[in-house]
């Protein structure tokens, strides 16, 4: 493919819209709405065919990696508890960073012990009680992946992130049933204190850079992955509280006859059934989106202009329809179109 500097320029700006958000101002709203952010990773814009290939990604609805923080653990009894649960009490294989597999419980607890161990700092001890031992994280693919490609690309992820300075441990679950998740999935403990004595801790911007990091291990054994924010994708929705989906499962489980619901249950069902759940939808977005499907198109190039056409069905179809924000609509003859009216049900409340 050869490219146009119109083309690579609107490549790079579409490139700020994949890549992980820095939000200067955490109390505007506003600036926290843009996609404007880089990391230290980051700083760089793509080539133009490593950008071409993000957006072939994009338009053809690649899966997305996940990777979620789970709650941290306390003390050696917490962390231990925690590596007998990711190894299935011995029955699941659990590796060290070191590749080393540890399926004793003996030897779980020897390490838990080490961990607390180095982590404490015997002139801070106050701030000891308040502070974590271990990071947990989950490393997940849609169900249908290869589970051995997940292990080893989560091995790689964890190498590439962590290695040579936290310790960590994983394990990988592709266990069914009720109240288990049928995804492949890693469970990834990482010690919270690193060797050169910083704390670990994860933003939303390293939360992306780890997905990204993720997919492109998977992408490398043959597996089509990808990690963009969801608001580059199409109308980002205000999710329901997981506090508010646990106290839901419990009330229809117990027959909607669920005597004291948390307060965040009754807050999202009031802010639901006010319209206040609907989807919103970046101009910003739009506009690059708009440029860089045009640039496509007018290239020479006829993998350009296939992949300006896929990109723009896909614009009109994740894209077209009321946006909040005042932003351009995009029209474009003979393309499906789609109505962004999103139906979701109402959590159900207790029976008053």
């Amino acid at each position: 493919m050869t490219a146009t500097a119109e083309l690579i320029r609107s490549l790079h700006a579409a490139h700020e819209a994949w890549r992980p958000i820095k939000r200067e101002a955490p109390n505007d709203k506003a600036a926290r709405s843009l996609i404007i952010f880089a990391t230290k990773a980051m700083r760089t814009s793509p080539s133009a065919k490593a950008g071409a290939a993000q957006a072939a990604r994009i338009a053809r609805k690649a899966p997305q990696t996940m990777v979620k923080v789970s709650k941290a653990t306390y003390g050696a009894s917490h962390t231990f508890a925690n590596f007998t649960y990711i190894a299935r009490n011995g029955k699941v294989p659990m590796y060290d960073q070191d590749d080393i597999e540890l399926s004793d419980v003996d030897e779980m607890q020897t390490l838990a012990d080490e961990w607390i161990a180095l982590n404490q700092n015997p002139k801070d001890m106050d701030s000891r009680f308040s502070s974590p031992d271990a990071r947990r994280l989950i490393l997940s693919m849609p169900r249908g992946t290869d589970p051995e490609i997940v292990l080893q690309a989560a091995r790689a992820t964890a190498r590439d992130l962590f290695e040579d300075n936290f310790d960590y441990v994983y394990a990988l679950h592709t266990d069914e049933g009720k109240g288990k998740s049928p995804n492949p999935h890693v469970h990834l403990t990482v010690r919270a204190k690193g060797h050169d004595g910083k704390k670990l801790a994860f933003g939303p911007s390293d939360l992306l850079y780890m997905r990204r990091v993720f997919a492109t291990e998977l992408r490398q054994r043959g597996i089509d992955a990808d990690a963009t924010p969801q608001i580059a994708r199409g109308a980002r929705l205000n999710n329901e509280h997981s506090k508010t989906y646990q106290a839901r499962l419990k009330v229809e489980k117990n027959n909607h006859d669920e005597a004291k619901p948390r307060k965040t249950f009754f807050r999202d069902i009031s802010r639901m059934e006010n319209g206040e759940d609907r989807e919103y939808i970046s101009s910003d977005i739009v506009n690059i989106y708009k440029d860089l499907m045009q640039e496509l198109l007018k290239s020479n190039d006829q993998e350009h202009q296939k992949l300006g056409r896929e990109f723009g069905k896909f614009i009109n179809f994740n894209f077209n329809g009321q946006i909040n924000t005042g932003g351009p609509q995009i029209a474009i003859d003979d393309l499906p179109t789609k109505s962004l009216t999103i139906e979701r049900p109402v959590p159900k409340g207790p029976k008053l």
